[in-house]
């Protein structure tokens, strides 16, 4: 390694540091703050380097008697803290993206590994959906009453007290929900949809089979799409969807419905 010296003082507060060939490799200002690569260091200790040419390249790294070691750096898109043996804590600030256990994150949070919590999970939505194939003729928009057809795939109802009832299409934006199951990432999202299988959803229904109370009992209507109000319990029977949170008492409308499949 070669001598450092000090090269130029700069007034009384600070001095440039460089290496014998007249490199500046550090600043000491009587502030306490040091820069590595940088003569204007910003902070206690700032580092500017180049990006490595790989994600296994430091730009800091600690190494303690034992071998273990705790690197920091940084590639083209993203920074990254990386401990002994273990894969990266990657961020990209650019991309508001955080990876744990991958260093190319492909959503704002993404965890390659089990995740345990001790305290409570605060989610924004209201229902629990699994996303389907649903038939592609059609569209399959919020509060869509669907049921299960040939081919694994998701249909509008359009049969009273249907058994193959599935759930409702789930909303999005405000009414997104709270959790999605089956989730694919890589797929043609237009033939696919968020099917609510528990919680509160927008649902849409008619009241020309019966006008809909609080708390009534909602199963499939012959109105494509729709949930009507359940009066035979017999019928009912398999083919309940969901319990109605708003009254509708005539034509049609979206209301609030606690999805319950029964």
């Amino acid at each position: 390694m070669p001598d450092l010296r000090i090269n130029q003082e700069i007034g009384a507060a600070a001095r440039v540091v460089t290496d014998e060939k007249g490199n500046a490799s550090a600043l000491a200002l009587s502030q306490n703050e040091v820069g590595i690569g940088t003569t204007a260091p910003r902070a206690v200790l700032h580092i500017e380097a180049p990006a490595p040419a790989d994600a296994n390249s430091a730009q800091l790294l600690v190494t303690a008697t034992d071998g273990r070691t705790l690197m920091v750096g940084r590639t083209e898109d993203y920074g990254f803290i990386q401990s002994h043996n273990r894969q990266p804590l990657a961020l990209n600030p650019l991309g508001n993206s955080v990876g744990i256990g991958t260093g190319t994150p492909q959503a704002t949070l993404d965890v390659r590994g089990s995740i345990s919590v001790t305290e409570d999970i605060i989610l924004a939505g209201a229902d629990c959906a699994e996303e389907f194939e649903c038939d592609p003729e059609g569209s399959s928009d919020a509060g869509t009453v669907m049921v299960a057809s040939a081919g694994n795939r998701l249909v509008h109802c359009s049969t009273p007290y249907d058994r193959r009832v599935a759930g409702i299409v789930s909303g999005q934006h405000e009414h997104r929900p709270a959790i999605v199951l089956g989730r694919k990432l890589k797929t043609d999202q237009a033939q696919r949809i968020q099917l609510a299988l528990i919680g509160t959803v927008l649902c849409k229904a008619e009241a020309e089979s019966g006008a809909i109370e609080i708390g009534t009992l909602l199963t499939t209507s012959s109105r494509r799409g729709h949930a009507m109000c359940a009066t035979d319990p017999i019928r009912a029977f398999g083919a309940i969807v969901g319990k109605a949170l708003e009254p509708l008492c005539t034509g049609t409308g979206l209301i609030r419905v606690l999805v319950t499949l029964q």
